[in-house]
């Protein structure tokens, strides 16, 4: 009898420390109740690049448990394509929608086109003397509309393109970003040079890339625009830092770091 009691208390409470184990496995840290989140806005491009930050966060067990990824892009819009999405009109309540802590954008690659004047609802055509004028004001009104979020917005400018033409008109693009952001950013707003191929000398289109082992890979798609799974994984390896540098600077470097 003694001894079948002792073997009922012995398992009564090995299962009590294992419910104890199991439940305060399923507690959510503080880092999971409250995650760090980022939102990718913007065209193609930001979809593609906040898939791959998606995926090569989430391999990292600190980071994961601390940065929430979303994605808000819509295929084809831009800041002059307001026939397709009105993007600094509705970016605020999209911000105050999914409360992010960090907006991510990336814009251009459909924006060679005119845009719309609105002191007097006139079409401004590309090329024109007044476009870039008229595209700055989109530029300062989505990141006036993204302001909302404490650690602001990063700008990923355009990457290489095959397309001469459009290539040039990307690094035009980019300038314009870098300048808006530095005049009319609210302190906390930040271009992102684009990943690079090549660290030397000027960068041009590269299709394949030759990886650390020696391997020749491509690494962009056939349309000489987007890239290919693993070259959207090299963007993230690029941006997924400068993310993080950030919002450690934002935010403060407690919210991202990790105990033990």
């Amino acid at each position: 009898m003694n001894s079948l009691l002792r073997h009922f208390n012995l398992t009564a409470s090995t299962c009590a420390i294992g419910i104890a184990a199991v439940l305060l496995y399923a507690v959510p840290s503080k880092a999971e109740e409250n995650p760090i989140k980022v939102v990718f806005v913007g065209d193609s491009m930001s979809d593609g690049v906040g898939a791959a930050v998606q995926r090569h966060i989430g391999k990292d067990a600190c980071l994961s448990k601390r940065i929430q990824i979303s994605r808000h892009a819509e295929i084809g819009t831009g800041l002059a394509r307001a026939d397709r999405f009105k993007w600094p009109e509705k970016i605020a309540s999209m911000v105050s929608e999914a409360n992010p802590d960090l907006v991510v954008a990336s814009f251009g690659l459909n924006d060679r086109t005119g845009v719309v004047d609105p002191a007097n609802n006139v079409r401004v055509s590309f090329g024109a003397a007044e476009w870039n004028a008229r595209y700055s004001d989109q530029v300062v009104s989505f990141l006036k509309g993204a302001s909302a979020a404490p650690a602001g917005t990063l700008w990923l400018g355009i990457p290489s393109l095959r397309d001469k033409v459009a290539h040039e008109d990307g690094i035009a693009k980019n300038a314009l970003y870098r300048s808006v952001i530095e005049a009319h950013g609210d302190g906390k707003a930040a271009f992102v040079e684009p990943w690079r191929a090549s660290a030397d000398g000027e960068e041009t289109f590269q299709g394949y890339w030759v990886d650390p082992t020696g391997a020749k890979v491509q690494i962009r798609a056939p349309d000489g625009i987007h890239f290919t799974g693993i070259g959207y994984d090299q963007v993230a390896a690029y941006l997924s830092p400068r993310i993080v540098s950030h919002l450690e600077d934002k935010l403060g470097a407690s919210r991202l770091r990790c105990e033990g």
